[in-house]
């Protein structure tokens, strides 16, 4: 066989790879082949490679080319609700959406994904194997447990586990961005790291009993469920708002030293314990429950604050 024979039969391969694409393409509206071959790139292992986003809105039963190994953009699944027969790329570049499943038996996920990977339908781990890091955001909101879950080692942005009533079982990643646990009613058997690069919220807790926070708290704090603090360490800093808007009474309140955005203490009506000495607040400190002369008197106190 020459080269020219060799190479037209390359050839007659890509373009039979191109056609099933197209087809698969046209039924859920991807657009037309032109469109096909600029956003696909066809390799001659009879692989494809998708160079954007992919979104499938129509997709309910898994129909997904095993030809496409990658896909560089996001990809866009929620509407999908069984996995049964479902072969993902072996690679996103961006992010990985499938809010629509409700369980992960039989669900093989990518071994890397750039960006973030929504599960938002799960309400049990059984069967979840998750890649050991994913490059943005992590959310399993609908998990009410965290019996078999095991988080990947590294997560770049955020971990949202709002459906969490509980923290037993839970191993949380050493390194993240930001934890968004606002479904915890209880801080028993929970284990933060010591460092939150970004954001954490705790908003459904009532109490402060086993609860021990990070040191350093890179961006906001949020504890809007707690009705008394007496006796909680706070941060030396917070990276950006405080929000403690549970609090009536300032009574063993004890601030942090530096809070480089906002302090919030919005249902807070007796100031009479509130020491703001040495407290640095770059922003403002809002108190909407309290009297606009108790306001007053707390400008005059500490006039280098900003009281709203």
């Amino acid at each position: 066989m020459n080269k020219e024979e060799t190479k037209k039969t390359k050839e007659e391969k890509r373009r039979d790879l191109l056609q099933q694409i197209v087809a698969w393409a046209k039924k859920y509206d991807l657009g037309d082949e032109a469109l096909v071959e600029r956003c696909f790139e066809f390799n001659d292992d009879g692989t494809v490679i998708c160079k954007t986003n992919l979104k499938l809105d129509s997709m309910i039963e898994p129909d997904f080319p095993k030809s496409i190994k990658r896909v560089e953009g996001h990809l866009y699944l929620d509407s999908l609700i069984s996995t049964v027969g479902l072969k993902l790329p072996k690679k996103i570049g961006g992010g990985l959406y499938l809010d629509g499943l409700t369980s992960a038996v039989d669900l093989e996920l990518p071994k890397e994904i750039g960006w973030s990977l929504s599960l938002n339908g799960l309400t049990s781990a059984k069967g979840l194997e998750l890649p050991k890091e994913i490059g943005g955001n992590l959310y399993l909101n609908s998990l009410i447990s965290a019996v078999g879950l095991e988080l990947p080692k590294k997560i770049g942005g955020r971990l949202e586990l709002n459906g969490l009533t509980s923290a037993v079982d839970l191993n949380l990643p050493n390194e993240m961005r930001c934890l968004y646990l606002n479904g915890l009613a209880s801080a028993k058997g929970l284990e933060l790291p010591k460092e939150i690069g970004s954001s954490l919220e705790l908003n459904s807790l009532t109490s402060i009993a086993g609860l021990e926070l990070p040191k350093k708290i890179g961006g906001n704090l949020s504890l809007n469920g707690l009705i008394s603090i007496a006796g909680l360490k706070l941060p030396d800093k917070i990276g950006w708002d405080l929000f403690l808007n549970g609090l009536f009474s300032a009574e063993g309140l004890k601030l942090p030293k530096e809070i480089k955005r906002n302090l919030h203490l919005n249902n807070l009506t007796a100031i009479d314990d509130l020491d703001l000495t040495d407290i640095k607040v770059r922003g403002c400190i809002y108190l909407d429950k309290a009297s606009n002369d108790e306001k007053q008197k707390l400008r005059q106190k500490y006039p280098n604050l900003r009281i709203k």
